[in-house]
């Protein structure tokens, strides 16, 4: 049984998710609505992207069907602060329940939520990092071609480019 991906930080970069997941399809561009883009700090780990709900907000991402090893691969990967929840994500004209990673313990759930709310990372992941994590999320927005005024608006508050 196969499952729909929603990727939207580091597996955004192609060859990460040929090296995680190698029976994986592409599948196309991807819209999650009423949402945003954070680097959340993590307790006792490193800060990693991450979505919150921001009424009128959007994120793009990737979807990719994944096989169940491939599902189990990139489980391991993500590790047990994330969540698997499905969500719908827009495709073109269609909407398509997709499984998104989602680490709810570090963001407060209440609603909207503001700026103060939301434990993120107050200094910028730099492409020099010795995580490379920057640079990882950099090669994913290439690859998917993620437009210029998202990236801008969302990303670039967090990780130069």
């Amino acid at each position: 049984m196969c499952v729909l991906h929603f990727a939207y930080g580091s597996n955004l970069w192609f060859e990460q998710m040929e090296a995680r997941c190698p029976e994986h399809k592409k599948i196309g561009k991807g819209v999650l609505k009423d949402s945003r883009w954070i680097i959340a700090v993590r307790k006792n780990m490193k800060p990693a992207a991450n979505i919150v709900i921001s009424k009128g907000g959007f994120v793009e991402g990737y979807v990719f069907e994944l096989s169940k090893k491939d599902e189990e691969n990139l489980d391991r990967y993500e590790g047990k602060s994330y969540k698997k929840i499905n969500l719908e994500i827009e495709m073109g004209l269609e909407y398509k329940t997709c499984m998104v990673y989602v680490d709810k313990k570090n963001v407060s759930q209440a609603g909207d939520i503001q700026k103060e709310s939301v434990n993120t990372n107050q200094y910028k992941c730099t492409v020099g990092c010795l995580c490379t994590y920057g640079s990882r999320i950099n090669k994913g927005i290439k690859d998917c071609q993620l437009s210029e005024k998202y990236v801008e608006r969302d990303i670039r508050k967090f990780i130069d480019n």
